[in-house]
């Protein structure tokens, strides 16, 4: 039975862990932000006193014509004749005493500044590399929380998909249970079926003994057999060379004619099954004598007679029997294996059987497929189709529907038949696959392209419930029928 590793306290485990890793991220990430440095404002340099520089070196070129008022006498004219001589020199010593004096207020004045500048640097860069270092730390517990913010979310994530995954092989084990009840029923069937056929034998035979005229030929209860005329019966040697194949039985006890009904109403028209075997027809291309066996209302036998290709088929069923007669078909009432036996070896140039196999039991299916080798010519081609049971849809709404049908046969098993009868590469052709219209649906993805936020999860979760429903279409919802195709070597 089918166990889950997944529990609902595992999804809301994850998803609490999840969540509280996505508070832990934002509040890292809020904190970050906050602490982001700005550019601190740094002060200007103070301007040099290049002006002050420049009138102190003009200073010492200064010349003076300045001179003391004269004195009368001697003394006068001596002051005079001193003062033109140093003079100027004192005069100009004195201005650029000056000039150093207001020289040397200015530079201290910019050396002042010049400090007051530098100090405001140091700290505003002191500032920001101290902030610098605080965001750094704050950077460090960010990317700590990373790991948890994207490791949440991938547990919570695969868990949901595990999840999903096991809900769908509940399902599909659930079907899988249901598919082996009804196969089980399916066998009960077939079992009762022989049961009532083995009284129905017992009775003829009691019928049979009971009759008054010794020499009397035995008496027939068989709806076929009194529906035969001397022309659909088969070459002498068929009637005891091998059992019954079972169809024939079931159809005696079915009306012939409404299953014919049955046919045209489950199985399709004629014209529609005439158009699905229509690419069965270039495997025939140039051969002659192919048996359709099986051939039922005739459809594959008028394709191959448009194609020119010689034909005749063989039916259990009269009514089907009268079907193709009435469209001037060849066919013979009869039963196949026994038809086949008949057959000298080599005598057919193909042969074709669509939807019979699974109406046989499997130990006439088997003694079939190895008479068709013998009576095949080599290179010839066989191909038989039947329903694909590896379909859900095909089993349960085709297999199931019919009571005439015996066992079904997986193309596999169909396929290995073939090979180990003697057929030379037996392939597998799937036909009529589910329309889209009855095929589960993929669930759309939003596209992270398109603009719009997406949630990674939701995204996640979405993808592996489509995985499964391409694996639930594949191995469900495939193809109706398929035929396996060989040659004789």
């Amino acid at each position: 039975m089918f166990e889950r590793t997944v529990s609902a306290e595992d999804l809301a485990y994850l998803k609490r862990a999840r969540e509280e890793a996505d508070r832990a991220y934002n509040e890292a990430l809020t904190v970050l932000d906050g602490t982001l440095p700005k550019r601190p404002v740094l002060p200007r340099p103070p301007a040099g006193d290049n002006d002050s520089f420049d009138a102190l070196h003009a200073g010492r070129q200064l010349d003076t014509d300045e001179s003391p008022t004269p004195d009368a006498g001697l003394r006068g004219r001596l002051r005079a004749v001193v003062w033109r001589i140093i003079g100027p020199i004192v005069k100009r010593q004195q201005h650029f005493n000056t000039l150093v004096v207001e020289h040397l207020e200015r530079a201290a004045a910019a050396e002042a500044a010049q400090r007051r500048a530098a100090d405001a640097i140091v700290r505003a860069l002191d500032g920001h590399l101290q902030a610098v270092a605080t965001f750094h730390s704050r950077l460090i517990q960010y990317l700590q929380h990373i790991t948890p913010y994207v490791d949440t979310k991938d547990r919570e994530a695969s868990g949901l998909a595990r999840r999903i995954t096991e809900d769908v092989a509940e399902r599909t084990d659930a079907l899988d249970q249901r598919q082996q009840t009804l196969a089980g029923l399916d066998t009960t069937v077939a079992h009762l079926q022989h049961e009532v056929l083995a009284i129905r034998s017992a009775g003829a035979r009691g019928a049979a003994s009971a009759t008054p005229a010794a020499d009397s030929p035995p008496a027939t209860n068989s709806n076929a057999d009194a529906a035969r005329s001397p022309a659909d019966s088969p070459p002498a040697a068929a009637t005891d060379a091998a059992p019954p194949t079972g169809r024939e039985d079931i159809d005696a006890s079915v009306d012939a004619y409404s299953y014919v009904g049955f046919e045209d109403r489950y199985r399709g028209a004629w014209e529609a099954i005439r158009d699905r075997q229509r690419e069965y027809v270039p495997l025939f291309e140039g051969a002659s004598d192919v048996l359709d066996v099986g051939c039922g209302r005739g459809e594959f036998l008028d394709l191959l007679r448009d194609a020119g290709i010689a034909a005749r088929g063989v039916d259990a069923n009269p009514a089907m029997v009268a079907a193709c007669r009435s469209r001037g078909l060849e066919a013979a009432t009869g039963d196949a294996l026994a038809f086949l036996e008949a057959l000298p070896d080599g005598a057919l140039g193909g042969l074709f059987s669509a939807q019979v196999v699974e109406h046989l039991p499997p130990d006439t299916l088997v003694r079939l497929v190895r008479v068709a080798w013998r009576k095949l010519r080599p290179g010839s081609t066989i191909a038989i189709e039947t329903i694909n049971p590896s379909c859900w849809l095909a089993f349960f709404e085709t297999y199931l529907r019919d009571i005439t049908h015996i066992k079904p046969l997986h193309p596999e098993t169909l396929r290995y038949l073939l090979a180990a009868s003697g057929f030379h590469g037996p392939s597998i052709r799937f036909q009529s696959p589910v329309s889209e219209a009855d095929r589960l649906r993929r669930l759309p993805v939003p596209d992270p392209a398109a603009g719009a936020p997406v949630d990674a999860r939701l995204v996640a979760c979405l993808s592996a419930a489509n995985h499964n429903v391409d694996r639930l279409n594949s191995l469900l919802f495939s193809s109706m029928d398929y035929a396996v195709v060989a040659t004789r070597p």
